[in-house]
């Protein structure tokens, strides 16, 4: 009983492995890593509203104001179909942005999306932002 045990548990073990490494060169993305996504208000003196969910969890709904951020960690799904989305309120304006998207923009680990009165700057890594969405 014991030998079954194992050469079930080694034949799990080369599936995950494969697993691994077949996704993870044409997604750019790791299955089993944690990743973080970071929404920034970076519009002066004013507030914006954000609520951000994906098709199995809801984060809620966030007021930011200035220079305050509201940011969540979370493993890629096994079907590799992860996606989250927020929905911005400024204004008279409302902007829905795919926050986390498999196969959109990979970064390696921590996404950064700086809401400005231009639009939606996206930055990886701790690198420079770059404007992906306007209002």
């Amino acid at each position: 009983m014991g030998h079954i045990s194992l050469k079930c548990a080694i034949i799990l073990l080369l599936c995950l492995t494969i697993f691994h490494l077949m996704f993870e060169p044409i997604l750019g993305q790791y299955p089993f890593q944690k990743y973080t996504v970071r929404v920034v208000n970076g519009i002066d003196n004013e507030a914006i509203t954000v609520r951000c969910q994906s098709k199995d969890d809801d984060l809620g709904t966030h007021v930011l104001r200035t220079g305050e951020e509201f940011k969540w960690k979370f493993k890629i799904n096994f079907m590799m179909s992860t996606l989250y989305f927020c929905h911005f309120y400024w204004e008279n304006r409302d902007k829905s942005v795919d926050t986390f998207k498999i196969g959109y923009g990979m970064c390696e680990r921590e996404y950064t999306w700086v809401v400005t009165k231009y639009g939606f700057y996206k930055g990886c890594d701790g690198k420079n932002s770059i404007l992906s969405v306007g209002w």
